[in-house]
Order: C-alpha cells, then sequence, then structure tokens
C-alpha cells in the first residue's frame, strides 16, 4: 500500500491549490484501494467523478 501513498501524494500535489490538498490525497488513497481490491482504474475514475460533482 505504500505505492498508493505514494501517488495519492502526488495526485493531491498536482491539483495545485493547498486548500484542495486534504481532499484530493483522500480521493487518491480511496481510488488506490479500489484499484487494490478490484484491479480495475474505473472505481476510482468514479469516486473522483462523484466527488467533483
Amino acid at each position: 500500500m505504500d505505492r498508493y501513498t505514494s501517488s495519492s501524494f502526488i495526485f493531491a500535489t498536482v491539483h495545485g491549490f493547498i486548500e484542495v490538498f486534504p481532499i484530493a490525497f483522500l480521493n487518491g488513497l480511496a481510488a488506490g484501494f479500489l484499484f487494490y481490491r478490484t484491479s480495475s482504474i474505473w472505481p476510482g475514475v468514479m469516486v473522483h467523478i462523484l466527488i467533483m460533482v
């Protein structure tokens, strides 16, 4: 799971705004966890879409 933490940090950093960093980081962790469980990127994409709406 360490690689998912690292990629979540990068995901949050790329968003560029310190105000959204915690939410983007948690979003990245959720997407990483879902990828780990399902071996598919689509559940993580759906989480991202739901958070953006």
